[in-house]
């Protein structure tokens, strides 16, 4: 059994022999062990991401892969406007409205500065016009279709992925407007997530006829932070639901599964990522308050659980610490009979040493079989 058959049984809940693997690295992470003589390109091409000169998913023995699916999601696709640049950052306006400071030399989440979808209004009239038709040119299909071909190739369980409608929002409105208008305007709420849910079905069909059908699709989408949700479970089921099950049903039409990911304590979340029907969890963030085996014994039937590794644990380098952790996770989800893959809760920061990551793997790797 390879990688993508493993993985794809699991996900269908059926029996598999070991619990599957998967991790993401920082670019500076890379970077570093590269530096120090670890790593070295898979493939040297200076146009390509880094992600694909450091092909993780060919160094490391994972199982899952990414291989596109990225379209541009933003109403004016063409549109990029440069206000400031220094060496260290760069402040630019995007096609959804939104001025934000991006770091050059270093990850991190965008600062927001300013934002001009600020109300019904200009939304109708200025971007929702630009997102009603389906757009070949917004999509990077032979790119896509070369690297599902070539991870297929490996055995690899290869996904494309994708934000979702919060993040959508939250990227073109702002917080403060996203957030205010949910409650005063939510006729404008769900206006946009039926603008979007349209679009992405309509790009994704597109993508699966010229690229390929994968074998998952991956969603990002941040609902909580370190203290909870960012609104409550009823506004959530209200303004969003509807659109998760209609996109999750779209993709399951293709006999294929979709995994949700979102950071912060989503606890109160669970319920609805349940009945929305996606068929994976990531990545259970431990330093927010989640609990992978609190989670995965009340839905060990819906989700499989892809993360939960404290990654505080991985960088503090204490062996016997991450040993003991690894081996708690490993027996205590074969102790559910849960589904599991093996991953940090979030990504491999620069923080962490080569040799302790490599250990963690080999440890995970005495306890991986059912």
């Amino acid at each position: 059994m390879n990688s993508r058959e493993l993985i794809s049984s699991m996900l269908r809940n059926e029996k598999v022999p070991r619990m599957g693997i998967k991790d993401s690295f920082w670019h500076e992470t890379l970077m570093r062990w590269r530096d120090e003589g670890h790593i070295t390109e898979t493939n040297p091409d200076p146009s390509l991401f880094y992600e694909e000169r450091y092909d993780v998913n060919l160094v490391f023995p994972f199982d899952m892969a990414g291989v596109g699916g990225f379209f541009n999601e933003m109403p004016l696709k063409d549109y990029h406007k440069v206000i400031e640049e220094t060496d260290e950052c760069i402040i630019s306006k995007n096609g959804g409205g939104a001025t934000v400071k991006n770091w050059k030399l270093k990850s991190g989440t965008p600062e927001h500065i300013a934002f001009e979808m600020t109300s019904r209004e200009i939304w109708e009239t200025k971007y929702r016009p630009h997102l009603l038709d389906v757009d070949r040119a917004r999509m990077s299909i032979e790119h896509d279709k070369k690297e599902l071909a070539r991870h297929r190739a490996a055995g690899k369980f290869a996904y494309y992925g994708h934000k979702l409608f919060w993040e959508l929002q939250r990227e073109m409105l702002g917080d403060v407007c996203m957030l205010e208008s949910m409650l005063l305007e939510p006729d404008w709420i769900h206006d946009f997530n039926r603008v979007y849910t349209d679009f992405y079905i309509a790009h994704f069909k597109l993508l699966f006829e010229e690229a390929g059908v994968p074998d998952g699709v991956w969603f990002y989408e941040d609902l909580g932070y370190k203290n909870g949700l960012f609104c409550s479970p009823k506004t959530l089921r209200k303004l969003f639901l509807p659109y998760y099950k209609e996109i999750v049903d779209f993709i399951h039409s293709y006999n294929i599964p979709v995994i949700f990911h979102s950071c912060g304590n989503i606890a109160q979340a669970l319920p609805l990522i349940a009945e929305a029907g996606f068929d994976a969890l990531n990545p259970i963030e431990i330093k927010a308050g989640c609990d992978l085996l609190a989670f995965a014994k009340e839905y060990k039937d819906n989700f499989v659980f892809i993360g939960g590794l404290d990654i505080r644990l991985i960088e503090s380098g204490d062996r016997e610490k991450i040993k003991a952790e690894i081996i708690r996770i490993c027996e205590g989800m074969k102790e559910l009979g849960a589904r599991y893959i093996f991953s940090s809760d979030h990504s491999i920061a620069p923080s962490v040493n080569y040799e302790d990551f490599l250990f963690a793997l080999d440890v995970f790797k005495e306890h991986w079989l059912y």
